[in-house]
């Protein structure tokens, strides 16, 4: 083996090896910076679901239950904003309806794909499970 050829192996090996660096790096920023919300939510129960967009707003599906802190039973969906705290887990969810304005907050917890979200006025945990939509 010449020098040459050994010199074009050693710089092609270092190539390769600083693509895949760079490919883990990115790999890595995505996963850490990446929204753990997105997506839609299915409760386990059946008692609604969420779709979280990136840019923070939400729609909130009720299949007949009770509206948060109104009581009252609402089937339909409702437009909201959401505002998160990844390093903390907590997640406030705004909607406005029947023109009132009602903010509600959660801890929230993410894990193969299961989102539980604990309401932190009453203790109360609900699980949602990620919708996978093939496209």
């Amino acid at each position: 083996m010449t020098r040459r050829t050994r010199k074009i192996i050693f710089f092609s090996i270092m190539a390769l090896f600083v693509a895949g660096l760079t490919v883990s790096i990115v790999l890595l920023v995505n996963h850490i910076t990446r929204n753990p919300l997105e997506g839609t939510w299915i409760s386990a129960n059946d008692s609604g679901s969420y779709v979280f967009h990136e840019d923070g707003s939400v729609k909130i599906y009720y299949p007949g239950n009770k509206l948060p802190v109104l009581e009252t039973p609402y089937k339909g969906s409702i437009d909201g904003t959401y505002a998160y705290d990844k390093s903390e887990k907590e997640l406030s969810i705004t909607i406005k309806i029947y023109s009132k304005e009602i903010t509600s907050h959660y801890t929230y917890n993410v894990e193969n794909n299961t989102l539980t979200l604990t309401d932190t006025e009453n203790n109360k945990s609900k699980t949602y499970n990620y919708l996978v939509v093939d496209d």
